[in-house]
């Protein structure tokens, strides 16, 4: 089992490499005196791309439902941003215990990503709660008008919704 800065170095290896070159990383974690076998690399290999590559699939999905669940977007958002957190301490925990279950460094390379995401859900919620401010403001507005051109109370209503219906 490579120690912590080994795991940090094959997984940024491999990362740059884009997962090839599985010879040449063998014999480089040998050379740096870490004795290791070319099929436990190629497994090791195989076992980070298909992490990051789950990571990759699940922000996707969590953009899609940002994207289809519009007024829930900060909802999603802070969730997702509770699951990374809770992601990274159980990695912080496995790392303790050398499990080596997760890789501390991809995990953590995603955080700055989320937080980016929770400000931009912050700023569609800010968004949608001037957006229907404004809409009741121009609705109050338009009756008034309505009103004051001398139409009943249902002749305005009406407008108001038409009025509504472009915004």
């Amino acid at each position: 089992m490579l120690p912590p800065d080994g795991k940090a170095w094959i997984d940024q290896e491999l990362v740059r490499r884009n997962f090839t070159g599985i010879t040449e990383v063998t014999l480089e974690l040998n050379g740096k005196g870490w004795q290791v076998k070319r099929s436990a690399v190629g497994r090791y290999s195989k076992a980070l791309k298909d992490r990051i590559k789950k990571y990759k699939e699940k922000a996707e999905v969590i953009r899609s439902l940002s994207d289809v669940f519009e007024k829930d977007a900060p909802a999603i958002m802070q969730g997702a941003m509770g699951s990374a957190l809770t992601a990274v301490m159980d990695a912080i925990e496995d790392q303790e215990y050398a499990s080596g279950k997760e890789t501390l460094s991809k995990l953590v390379s995603v955080l700055p990503k989320l937080g980016a995401g929770f400000r931009q859900a912050e700023r569609h919620k800010i968004e949608q709660e001037t957006r229907r401010k404004v809409v009741e403001e121009a609705a109050v507005r338009v009756e008034e008008i309505a009103t004051a051109q001398g139409l009943d109370k249902e002749n305005a209503q009406f407008w108001v919704e038409k009025f509504l219906k472009g915004m």
